[in-house]
């Protein structure tokens, strides 16, 4: 029983890996373009206008995909704990 349980979230914890990497790529790949565009605004190819408003938005985004993957570890740890109080009923109730 003890190995069932959290053999038990196997699918859900694989769907919530999946998003978790997925918003660990657009992390990177926004911060990547962060990087990018300070190196064009050093170089004088853009304003910097044209930066602040970018890297405002590109750190939105970040931000959002930093909050997204703490709700995902969250509610993983949240069904982990839920699944333990389950089986501690269970094991109780006998």
């Amino acid at each position: 029983m003890r190995k069932a349980l959290p053999n038990s979230g196997d699918d859900k914890k694989r769907e919530s890996g999946k998003v978790v990497e997925l918003l660990q790529a657009e992390h990177d790949r926004l911060k990547k373009r962060i990087d990018a565009l300070y190196t064009d605004k050093v170089g004088g190819e853009i304003s910097s206008g044209y930066y602040k408003k970018k890297s405002a938005q590109w750190h939105e985004e970040i931000a959002l995909c930093v909050e997204q993957i703490a709700q995902q570890q969250k509610a993983k740890r949240s069904y982990m704990d839920e699944g333990w109080r389950v089986f501690e009923y269970a094991i109780s109730a006998q």
